[in-house]
């Protein structure tokens, strides 16, 4: 294969050539092997929560087909353990982007783990939108068959990724990549002959957050609120979640749930002791793992937030609530299709469909973007009302949920016509 320095994803340092080299030779003795190989699926998902939680029906729908190799999945440690805990896969490899991006001694050593494991039957990248990273992962594994699909240049330039398809022995090419993710993944795994199968996040007999509830007092109907998210262009203003936290506070007597990570644990107190009814409003923020927040998730009435993870967590449950979203991949991941639990909202512009490369000073379509009084008001009764049927991911793609909202895209309309 020709590795071309300048498709290879390095940082500006003067290790840079030093790194390539030592990647490159990596890539040789891959290509170079041939022993035997292992009856083992190595599935590569590099992305976040919310990208593996739409992928999740396509990975049991892999697992259930490679039922005689053993499943290993290589992603963020968070997916990983959510990957564990729902048992879609025998072995994980987590893997820090941070570290991994900064091309020092993390990078050097996961390169040699990953070009040092056991030789496997199966490599497999099912991403539409590669990245670099990835593809150097892929160069270094020793597989029987590595199988990629055609990038959509969303995360690495047409030229690039077309020259790094040499790096694969199979590339699946779905067309013109349209329509919401979770299509996207089932045109991959038709180009292999293959379904999804259905996946269930639900579980409300956990037994560590059944004991959090209780004794912080946290009673049903409750709505969760995540203010928080994993890039911070996609972050509603703390203002207008207080504004909307106090309305909830007001118009009901149900208690409040404020979710995140670490990073969001000074926002959601900042909202707990600003709002009108602080003794209703609990913050777990940055205090329970990615498991127990899909737990609780799944104990609550009402969901409000960012797109982010947990708002991929709240439909994989069938929560019913509001989702604030800009336009970089307005329709791919948000919203879900007709029929769907949550509700989306954000402020149309000219440049929807930027991938997040703003040309304005900030992103104005999150930014600017409310939730209609109509839009609270409609789901109020979900507050008064927990029973919910329990539904697959999948079968959101077929089946409205019972508690179907009859309205769709308020806010997006009220934006284009003021």
């Amino acid at each position: 294969m020709h590795l071309n320095p300048d498709f290879f994803k390095k940082i500006d340092t003067p290790e840079g050539p030093a790194n390539f080299t030592f990647w490159k030779n990596l890539c040789t003795e891959a290509e170079s092997y041939r022993g035997s190989w292992e009856k083992i699926l190595l599935v590569l998902r590099p992305d976040a929560i919310g990208d593996f939680i739409l992928f999740s029906p396509a990975l049991a729908g892999l697992r259930k087909h490679f039922h005689d190799h053993l499943v290993v999945l290589i992603g963020i440690p968070e997916v990983c353990e959510l990957a564990t805990a729902f048992r879609l896969a025998d072995h994980t490899i987590p893997w820090n982007r941070s570290a991994y991006e900064r091309r020092g001694r993390y990078w050097r050593s996961f390169l040699l783990k990953l070009a040092q494991t056991t030789p496997v039957d199966t490599l497999f990248y099912p991403c539409i939108s590669r990245e670099e990273n990835a593809d150097e992962m892929v160069a270094v594994i020793r597989a029987r068959e590595k199988i990629g699909v055609r990038s959509d240049g969303c995360n690495i330039t047409v030229e690039k990724a077309l020259h790094n398809e040499a790096l694969y022995s199979r590339i699946l090419d779905i067309g013109k990549a349209g329509g919401h993710e979770t299509i996207r993944n089932r045109r991959i795994l038709k180009l292999l002959g293959l379904k999804p199968a259905p996946v269930s996040f639900l579980n409300h007999e956990h037994p560590t957050i059944l004991a959090f509830m209780r004794k912080k007092g946290i009673e049903k109907p409750f709505l969760l609120l995540a203010p928080g998210s994993r890039v911070e262009t996609k972050s509603w203003p703390r203002k207008r979640f207080q504004t909307v936290l106090d309305w909830h506070l007001a118009n009901t007597s149900a208690q409040v749930v404020i979710a995140g990570g670490p990073g969001d644990v000074r926002k959601a107190e900042k909202l707990r002791t600003e709002c009108c009814a602080p003794d209703r409003v609990f913050s777990f923020a940055g205090q329970l793992n990615l498991v127990h927040s899909v737990a609780i998730t799944g104990h609550a009435s009402l969901f409000i937030g960012n797109d982010s993870g947990l708002a991929h967590i709240a439909a994989a449950q069938n929560i019913p609530g509001h989702v604030i979203m800009g336009g970089a991949h307005y329709g791919r991941f948000f919203p879900y299709p007709d029929g769907h639990s949550l509700h989306v909202h954000t402020f149309r512009l000219p440049c929807f469909g930027c991938d997040w490369k703003c040309v304005r000073t900030r992103p104005e379509c999150v930014q600017r973007t409310k939730i209609p009084e109509e839009a609270l008001t409609k789901t109020l009764k979900f507050l008064s009302s927990t029973s919910r049927k329990p539904v697959t991911i999948e079968e959101h793609m077929t089946h409205a949920p019972p508690h179907q909202l009859n309205y769709r895209d308020i806010s997006q309309n009220r934006h284009q016509r003021s």
